[in-house]
């Protein structure tokens, strides 16, 4: 008894310990952002010689997590971490061979019938100006602001690149890129000027049911106002708001549905189980950017945060998605 209370003093220990670091951490990477006591913030900032640090690993974790919260699609994207190079990825389908097999006969193999992809380290930014004002009130914590609201701008980049992106350079390869509604295997609906909840059934029954049970919908604001107002022949809306088993939520017959910014009207609907679909490989080791002393910000009074780390997205199972799109 007495070693077990002697082992759970030293987890606290250790605990108090760990939560006093962090905070130490964070109290000097708040110096960073404010310009204050370069030297004391050494110790637990590692600051290079262009103005920009390394961000701490539970801070990188904040961002990822306000990342998936912002961009809904980024969330439910296969995560693939990598510190250094290329990653490829197996592409996947529906026509993976496996079964029973007799005695002295070959297990067949799985066959991956679309290759593979490969992810590459491609740039991810956002920027925030903030004022002397606001460096100058102590009461405001620039860390969580000034993190969330660069995580913030970062997760539209990302997600508008998720579904529209050219790839090449400087982005994924989106869905409804050209590169992304070549993809083999890609399930296609045309949509009619106006949608009904029969076109909607259309596009569920359009993707493999074993792609059902972590489908959603996404689609512009305008697509989602006008789809608010479907009725079915009860009278009842096709849209469901509220507490949605114990969650809250929407749901559009049955599946989950998300409005972004990045998607107009024009792009139509797209419907799948994107954890399925979509790989994006993260290299851990963002990092944020301290700009004071060039021109424009001397003439403004301001100072600039600027955030980035790579990233790279691409289909690996066109199989698990369907884009529904109006008759060009």
């Amino acid at each position: 008894e007495i070693r077990e209370l002697s082992d759970k003093g030293k987890k606290v220990e250790e605990r108090e310990m760990a939560d006093k670091q962090e905070m130490e951490v964070r109290s000097n990477l708040e110096g960073f952002i404010r310009g204050k006591n370069p030297e004391k913030r050494a110790q637990y900032v590692n600051t290079h010689e262009d103005g920009s640090t390394l961000i701490p690993e539970n801070i990188w974790g904040e961002i990822m997590v306000s990342l998936s919260e912002n961009a809904p699609v980024f969330a439910q994207s296969r995560k693939f971490p990598s510190l250094a190079g290329t990653l490829k990825i197996a592409k996947e389908n529906t026509d993976d061979q496996a079964g029973f097999v007799g005695e002295n006969e070959e297990v067949p193999s799985i066959r991956l019938k679309f290759g593979s992809v490969s992810l590459n380290q491609k740039r991810v930014g956002a920027a925030v100006t903030l004022t002397q004002q606001l460096l100058n009130d102590s009461g405001v914590d620039l860390l969580s602001y000034s993190s969330d609201l660069l995580a913030r701008r970062a997760a539209k980049a990302i997600e508008k690149s998720i579904f529209k992106g050219e790839g090449q350079e400087r982005g994924f390869v989106g869905v409804l890129s050209t590169e992304g509604l070549a993809s083999e295997g890609l399930n296609k609906v045309e949509l009619k000027a106006t949608v009904t909840g029969d076109d909607l059934v259309d596009i569920i029954n359009s993707v493999h049911p074993a792609y059902l049970q972590n489908a959603a919908f996404y689609m512009s604001r305008a697509r989602f106002n006008a789809i608010a107002k479907l009725k079915d022949g009860n009278g009842d809306f096709l849209l469901q708001s509220g507490n949605i088993n114990g969650k809250l939520g929407t749901k559009l017959l049955g599946f989950d549905i998300f409005v972004s910014e990045a998607l107009e009207d024009k792009d139509g609907i797209i419907f799948g189980d994107f954890n399925a679909a979509y790989a994006i490989m993260v290299k851990k080791g963002f990092s944020l950017k301290h700009v004071s002393a060039d021109t424009q910000q001397s003439l403004n009074g301001t100072q600039l945060l600027v955030l980035d780390g790579y990233m790279d997205g691409n289909i690996i199972n066109a199989e698990a998605l369907v884009v529904a799109q109006p008759k060009a």
